[in-house]
């Protein structure tokens, strides 16, 4: 017949306030590594881009958030697993080793195991199950997590009040729009119509995003058709030279500084010139 001691009443309790602390350490953690990586990406504005752009798309709009939340389970549950405490361990090392004895000797019925069993209930009958527990970093978590929501919370109200332009997320959209266009190489290229025609600049049409209208403003070029761009007049540098002096050179000497065989045929070449 199996023993039947007392003391393993008093090891479940320690057991139930352990957990209990355990759980309330690992929601903590939780909370701390979400709202670390929130305010991380409240500082990049990925949420107030994600609102913009898909504002009413709850798994879009909210997204940053939905992540940090993740993240922070999944990082306080491998740290939880990580530390894997024995509510024993807790105690002073003497009690430790007897209550530890005592448990695995449970199921026998002895002399020497009654006594060690009536001296493991007293003591642990003495014991306040939340008096061993490190309560001081539950308070350290709990005054980060307080102080984490304030910044955040700053950080919010800031973004809020700010006059948040399009143009503020332009390069969250440039990367938005070359991971879309990812996806979109393979439509495009089998759709890809080639101009043999030779006009280069193919048939005129509208720009359209999403059914759209789009106010675009057009910078004068300075390529052909375009306007030229009024500018502040330029003082230049230049070198004056000495005027030479023009003289007017008679046809008959023009002639006769051609070789002799040239010049009757050039004169009567003008000649012909003259008469029509």
């Amino acid at each position: 017949m199996a023993a039947s001691y007392e003391f393993p009443v008093y090891i479940n309790n320690l057991n139930i306030a352990h957990n209990k602390f355990k759980f309330i350490n690992w929601a903590l953690n939780a909370a701390i590594i979400t709202l670390i990586l929130y305010a991380i990406f409240l500082l990049l504005g990925l949420p107030a881009f994600m609102s913009f752009y898909w504002q009413g798309f709850l798994a879009l709009e909210y997204l940053p958030l939905i992540v940090s939340l993740i993240a922070g389970i999944l990082l306080s549950t491998v740290i939880k697993n990580k530390r894997k405490e024995n509510v024993l361990n807790l105690l002073t090392p003497e009690l430790s080793e007897k209550t530890k004895a005592a448990y695995d000797n449970r199921e026998i019925k002895s002399t020497l195991m009654d006594s060690l069993a009536r001296d493991v209930t007293l003591a642990l009958s003495k014991i306040d199950p939340s008096a061993i527990l490190n309560w001081r970093q539950i308070r350290i978590r709990i005054i980060s997590v307080v102080l984490l929501v304030l910044a955040t919370v700053i950080i919010i109200q800031s973004q809020i009040s700010a006059d948040i332009t399009p143009a503020d997320f332009q390069s969250l959209s440039n990367l938005r729009d070359r991971a879309l266009s990812i996806f979109q190489n393979d439509t495009q290229t089998q759709g890809k119509e080639f101009n043999l025609s030779g006009n280069i600049y193919g048939k005129p049409s509208l720009a359209v995003l999403s059914e759209e209208k789009i106010e675009l403003m057009l910078y004068p070029g300075l390529g052909a058709g375009s306007r030229a761009r009024s500018s502040e007049p330029v003082n230049r540098l230049f070198q004056q030279s000495e005027g030479n002096e023009v003289s007017i050179v008679p046809t008959e000497l023009y002639i006769e500084s051609m070789p002799a065989q040239n010049r009757e045929i050039i004169k009567r070449y003008f000649e012909l010139l003259a008469t029509g």
